[in-house]
């Protein structure tokens, strides 16, 4: 009698641990962090369609913009770098120079470049920096260092992806649900 009892029990959790590994996807990394791009006073514009991976253009499933948010970056694996963020665009930066795909900007001592992140410089290489959830990004070249005031007026944007504050009223995310939760849908 104990025999069958132990059967039915086994079976009854070989079944359980079947379905819910049938159930369980592994959750998908997703991370979001605010840019600003700098050259010489001015702001990069992202805000083009070549610089935004949709459905028929994927530029990477690593690291993208989309929905023609040019201030938010959405990394899909958590080692994807800035580095690759920027070759997915066409561009490229090391702890030099900074090539916007059709200029080149390097550090010369009369003008540098410098990247900081959440108000801090980054003394790393900068295409091998990793950002976080979060991370307010700065590229900046120029004659002088980036005031205070200027790094604080990087955009809060990802906190909305990452479902991490409230959208102000008229903001809209569109039908992609980026998240920390959830996967994106271009």
């Amino acid at each position: 009698m104990q025999k069958p009892f132990i059967v039915i029990v086994l079976l009854s959790f070989v079944a359980l641990a079947g379905c819910s590994a049938l159930d369980l996807e592994p959750e998908d990394y997703h991370a979001h962090a605010d840019i600003m791009v700098l050259i010489n006073g001015e702001v990069f514009d992202f805000n083009k369609a070549q610089y935004m991976s949709t459905a028929t253009n994927p530029l990477s499933e690593n690291v993208h913009m989309h929905d023609f948010n040019p201030h938010v970056v959405h990394f899909h694996n958590e080692s994807a770098t800035l580095g690759d963020f920027f070759r997915s665009v066409g561009m490229s930066i090391d702890s030099r120079c900074f090539n916007s795909g059709n200029s080149e900007y390097c550090s010369d001592g009369k003008k540098n470049l410098f990247v900081y992140v959440n108000g801090l410089p980054l003394a790393l290489q900068y295409d091998t920096y990793i950002p976080k959830d979060l991370d307010k990004i700065v590229v900046h070249y120029g004659e002088s260092v980036p005031s205070q005031e200027l790094l604080g007026s990087v955009t809060s944007e990802s906190c909305i992806y990452s479902k991490k504050c409230l959208a102000p009223p008229g903001f809209d995310i569109g039908n992609e649900s980026c998240s920390g939760t959830e996967p994106c849908r271009l």
